[in-house]
């Protein structure tokens, strides 16, 4: 059922437990992800349903709230981005989601995997670890390689089907396609220009000043943009906040 509180392109699903609606799984997917010009409904607007039918679990429900034991596994299933490919071990997002949810959560992820690797590898991992519940997230190296996006969604389709042939729950994670498609005619008559930028090309000596003066003028509000403050003796503690995650925003230093 659509909830009015999700954000447009959310779904919430829900299902009764003993009797009582309780929402179980909360999705924000991209429909465009496999989307061409003539083709109807895509795979990304069928995942919902797909979900459904595998009985999902949203992760926040494995605390126990809805149920699950605290003994029930978590298998991270994917590619590079669950492996944490240039973070920290302890950094990976498997890592980081154990420690919130307080369940064991098995790090799956096989750097440079495609859907058809993940495939084949899939039975051995369900057999070893036994998961309740698989996160599923593949299909962005297909992509990178441009894989036929009926052969990737074939996969992904087999896979969530062989979870669900064990009685597993699973959550499929949405990876956008990367290919951006540009208007040449439109650039040329309207004198557009597409540019590339790395941390925003800000120049401090540059942009600074300007933006200090914007906040003087009231046509930057910084202090709505500022979650944390700690002193300079806290940033040890401010450190351990970014690591932990406890920082939901922009933290500064007062000194």
């Amino acid at each position: 059922a659509n909830s009015s509180a999700a954000k447009t392109g959310d779904v919430v699903l829900t299902a009764n437990t003993a009797g009582q609606p309780k929402p179980v799984f909360c999705a924000g997917y991209d429909i465009g992800g496999f989307d061409e010009p003539g083709h109807g409904s895509t795979f990304f607007e069928e995942i919902p349903d797909a979900l459904a039918a595998l009985r999902p679990v949203s992760l926040c429900a494995l605390n126990g709230s809805v149920y699950g034991g605290a003994t029930d596994v978590v298998l991270a299933f994917g590619d590079s981005l669950t492996y944490g490919t240039g973070a920290k071990v302890e950094e990976s997002y498997p890592v980081v989601l154990e420690g919130l949810i307080g369940r064991p959560v098995v790090r799956a992820g096989v750097p440079g995997e495609k859907t058809a690797g993940g495939l084949a590898r899939l039975p051995g991992v369900l057999d070893e670890y036994k998961p309740r519940l698989v996160i599923v997230c593949l299909g962005g190296n297909d992509m990178l390689r441009k894989g036929a996006p009926a052969e990737i969604e074939a996969n992904l389709r087999e896979i969530l089907q062989t979870i669900k042939s064990r009685g597993m729950d699973a959550v499929l994670v949405g990876v956008p396609q990367t290919t951006v498609e540009l208007n040449a005619i439109d650039m040329l008559i309207n004198e557009k220009k597409f540019i590339g930028s790395i941390g925003g090309s800000c120049s401090p000596d540059r942009d600074f000043p300007k933006y200090l003066d914007w906040y003087a003028r009231g046509k930057l509000d910084l202090d709505a943009m500022v979650t944390e403050r700690f002193t300079l003796d806290q940033i040890n503690d401010a450190t351990h906040a970014l690591e932990t995650g406890k920082i939901s925003g922009r933290a500064i230093l007062v000194f």
